[in-house]
């Protein structure tokens, strides 16, 4: 579907979460939607799709995690459940009880896989964009973890000595690697990543890294996840391949599985409109939706489409088998993101063998 602006006014705003001062973005109205960066970026890399979500009736937030964007950057817990325990924390800051959705991003797919398996109850759905390797992570992760704080200490050092434009040289020359479209990699986006690219960045981003190899426990925990999951790949993604995603896949109890065409990394970025799109019909048609939530936000100061093998549908509908729960029906390419949302006529399908799918190398 084609790209188009999509004007929403953008809120700017900081909340205390454990002492550590947070930094989000908010936009639009009604149930809550969580979105959670992956390593190496902010909240900022979502306002491109942030918008669309608004526009379709949710109340987005995105926010710095700590470490990142312009949240503070403090020494201590950088692994996986210190994260999740933040944006939980940060919910609760915003009155937010249980989110519609959280949607994570490369590590932020993770984090919010973390959330929904240690705390079902403060989210309807999860959705995994683009994300690491969770049921199979490279051994070198693992392997390098030990050494990782000694590299982030060295890393931040140069970057204190460094002037602001080495940053934007290696900002953008990591962004055009993992496009699918180096050319779309605009001056602006260069600067918003290389703006906050301090050596207190470097150090929170070496702690992360030193955590993203240790899934055992996680990957254990998603296959009886309970709430339903939609994961969504760039086809050309040279980080986390979808590989990753196929065997995250096969491991959930209750998923769909989308892939992006002529799409890289970073698909609310490269593909926003697209993603929104999937996003949304998912949102609707899939799980409890609580409208009697009450205040879904406070203000810190009051206190191309679808692939796979399957079959056709006589609604039209292209149904992606899943190895354990039957054929579900994948979200109809071209969606429009204010269009009325369908409900979904599939019923419970016998489980099938639990499959296990290829590894694949992840970098982010």
């Amino acid at each position: 579907m084609p790209e188009h602006d999509v004007h929403v006014a953008r809120e700017d705003g900081f909340t205390s979460v454990g002492g550590v001062r947070i930094h989000y973005e908010a936009y639009g109205a009604g149930d809550p939607v969580v979105l959670v960066h992956g390593l190496g970026a902010s909240g900022a890399a979502w306002r491109r799709l942030a918008p669309y979500l608004a526009e379709a009736g949710y109340r987005v937030l995105a926010l710095d995690l700590k470490g990142c964007g312009l949240s503070a950057r403090p020494p201590g817990d950088y692994s996986r459940g210190a994260l999740a325990a933040l944006v939980f924390g940060f919910m609760d800051n915003l009155g937010v009880r249980r989110a519609r959705a959280v949607v994570g991003h490369s590590m932020g797919g993770a984090i919010a896989l973390e959330m929904a398996v240690s705390r079902p109850e403060r989210l309807d759905l999860v959705a995994v964009v683009d994300g690491q390797g969770v049921i199979s992570p490279p051994w070198l992760l693992q392997a390098a973890a030990p050494m990782t704080p000694l590299v982030g200490t060295l890393a931040s050092r140069m970057t204190a000595l460094s002037p602001a434009s080495s940053r934007k040289f290696f900002a953008r020359m990591y962004l055009r690697r993992i496009f699918a479209n180096p050319e779309a990699v605009t001056e602006e986006l260069v600067e918003t990543y290389a703006a906050t690219a301090d050596a207190g960045y470097q150090r929170a981003m070496f702690a992360m890294i030193q955590y993203i190899g240790d899934t055992a426990e996680l990957a254990r925990g998603v296959r009886t996840l309970k709430q339903p999951a939609a994961l969504l790949w760039g086809r050309r993604d040279p980080v986390c391949p979808v590989a990753l995603g196929e065997e995250l896949y096969r491991s959930l109890p209750d998923a769909e599985f989308h892939v992006i065409e002529d799409c890289g990394h970073c698909a609310p970025e490269e593909r926003p409109a697209e993603l929104a799109a999937h996003l949304v019909d998912f949102f609707a048609r899939r799980g409890p939706r609580v409208t009697a939530r009450g205040p879904s936000f406070r203000a810190p100061g009051d206190g191309h489409g679808a692939t796979g093998g399957g079959h056709s549908s006589p609604g039209g509908h292209h149904l992606l088998e899943h190895p354990m729960t039957g054929a579900y029906p994948v979200a109809t390419v071209g969606l429009p993101v204010a269009a009325t949302p369908r409900k979904s006529t599939r019923k419970g399908a016998k489980k099938g063998r639990r499959g296990r799918g290829p590894g694949g190398e992840n970098l982010h």
